[in-house]
Parts: structure tokens; sequence; C-alpha cells
């Protein structure tokens, strides 16, 4: 990559805090992830979990919409961002008027939600909570914790792996660095969530078998370490530029710098990575990456309707155009 990503990452953040908001030459930038349609027996306990988020004290009242949206995440873990006018439910009641089953038929767009950190391969998702609006701080907070975790976990995973190919000991040398950092920050996010009234621990991060030969490691490195690993570092930088509480702003500090650097390995990876692959498995990777570019606006989109407003508030609108920004300034320099 021929622009340092350090150097991209605080231009961009400069511009926005700001207040300009560029255009990009990016085709696509806010294209829809999935169109969806949904179709699931419920039993009243789902029912009423699902009411729960929402804040529904009788499951009975809940609305389709909202139904659906907790239903399609709950078996899907991606976000419905839009539930269309054609949703059916129909809930069975006992004597007392308590759900005992439920059926939705529903249709929408959906989108993946991103977090922070490095997903290894193989990574298990948590089921997000599917209430509409935003996250609570402390349930962020736990959320990204349990992600530094998985970081943990890949770079781990990624220096043997890199060791194995004879890559240049350098590069190993520096994933170990990074699980090291990425440890550390899930312990000072840990202690942020703490303090803001988490009662629970991260959930430590799980696997499943995963292919791990050298185009599916470059396929993922160059969309999750090279896209959204890179974007969440410039929110981090966000986060520590704007949070309302200082606690906040001075571990969101020392986590952005430290994850910038991990964007630009990322990046190094990619170069070092590309190379050792045939013409075919490096267009597929080049395309995957090109995929990923593309989609960062509409995730940065839904992500800032969810994220909490102490993190430093910036609305859905702003935050696409960030993020078409930095998507526009890699895919140049790629």
């Amino acid at each position: 990559m021929s622009t340092r990503v350090i150097a991209l990452l605080s231009s961009t953040l400069s511009l926005f805090l700001g207040g300009c908001q560029p255009m990009s030459s990016i085709s696509g930038c806010d294209p829809d992830s999935e169109d969806f349609t949904h179709a699931r027996e419920l039993t009243g306990e789902q029912v009423t979990t699902f009411a729960q988020r929402w804040g529904v004290e009788d499951p009975a009242m809940i609305s389709c919409d909202q139904l659906c949206r907790s239903s399609y995440n709950d078996q899907r873990g991606w976000e419905a961002t839009t539930v269309e006018a054609s949703c059916e439910m129909q809930l069975e009641t006992d004597m007392s008027g308590a759900v005992t089953s439920a059926t939705i038929s529903c249709a929408g767009e959906g989108i993946e939600y991103y977090c922070e950190g490095r997903r290894p391969l193989g990574h298990v998702e948590l089921v997000a909570d599917a209430r509409a609006g935003t996250i609570a701080l402390a349930d962020h907070l736990v959320t990204c914790a349990h992600l530094e975790q998985a970081s943990v976990v890949a770079f781990s995973e990624l220096a043997a792996l890199l060791t194995s190919w004879g890559a240049p000991a350098r590069l190993a040398a520096r994933c170990q660095a990074a699980a090291v950092e990425e440890s550390r920050h899930a312990a000072r996010i840990s202690e942020l969530a703490r303090r803001a009234g988490a009662t629970n621990e991260p959930p430590a991060p799980t696997q499943t078998p995963a292919p791990r030969s050298l185009e599916d490691v470059a396929r993922h490195n160059a969309t999750e370490g090279c896209v959204w690993e890179t974007w969440a570092a410039l929110r981090a930088s966000w986060t520590a530029a704007r949070a309302e509480d200082p606690a906040l702003r001075a571990a969101y500090a020392e986590i952005a710098a430290e994850e910038a650097g991990h964007a630009q390995l990322a990046w190094d990876l990619h170069a070092w990575l590309i190379d050792q692959l045939t013409p075919a498995a490096r267009d597929r990777v080049l395309a995957a990456q090109r995929d990923a570019l593309a989609r960062l606006p509409a995730i940065a989109r839904v992500q800032a309707a969810r994220l909490p407003g102490a993190l430093g508030q910036l609305d859905a609108a702003r935050s696409a155009a960030m993020a078409r920004h930095l998507a526009d300034g890699l895919a140049r320099a790629a």
C-alpha cells in the first residue's frame, strides 16, 4: 500500500472533526447487504424475551415490526434496517392472556453489524440485542471487550500460520505484539464496562472449524483486517476525541493509537500474502476486499444508529460519509 494507513486515518479524522463531509468516487456506497424473507414459529418464551428487549411489558402487545426484527436478528445474527408493511404475525394465548406461541412472516432489508477488533477465522458471533435504537453503553462495552479477546486469538493464530509459511519474521513478531496489545484492550474495556454498570463479564470467544489455506487467510485479512479493523481504528480515534466521559477518552486514546498500528499491520500483511497467491486466487481476494470497501458506508450508517451517544455522537449520514472517505482513500492506495 503506497499511502500509510495511519496518515490516512489521521487526515480523515481531522477532516470530519472539522465538520466536513466530502463526497466519494466509490460506486455503490450504500449497497443493500441482504434482502430477506423471514418465516418462523416461536414459543411463548421467545416472544416474551423479545418483548422484554423492546421494553414491552405485555408480550401480547409486541408489534409485528418488533417481532420481525428480533426474530430475524436472533436467527440470522444481522440487523433488520427495514421491515416491509406486509409483515404478518399471529399470537396464540392461553385463558389468562399469556402468549403461548406465535408465527411471524415478514420481509425487509438486513445488514451485518460490526464492532471493534479483528475476528479470528471461524469466530462465532454473539447474539446481539435486537431492540431498535441505541445499545446501552455497558452492553456495548461488554461486546467490544469480547471482540478484543477474540482479536487476541486472531493475532496469535495468524503469527503461527505466518511462521509455518516462512513469512518474514518481523510480520509474525508484529502479530504477537498485537495479541498482547489486544489483551490489554480487552482488560481496559472490561473495566470501562463495569464502571458503566455491567454486571456480567465478557463471554469468552468461541470458534468453529474453518479453512486456513493461504488464500483463506489472505481473504480474511483483506476484509476483516484491511477494511473492518481499519474502520474500527478510526471509530476508536473518534471516541478518543469526542467521548463524553474523560475516562472513555483516555482509554480510547491509548487503544486508538495501537489499533491504528494493527490496521497498518493488516495492510502490510496484505502486501505479503497477495504476492504468495496464484493470479486467480489473487483476483478472488481483491474482489472480496473491493466488496467490503463498498459495503463499509452502509455498515457505518447502521452502526451510528446503534452506538451509545456517550462514545461521541456521530449521526448516521455523517458516519457513512466518513466511511466513504476512508474507503475511497484505501481503494485508491490499495
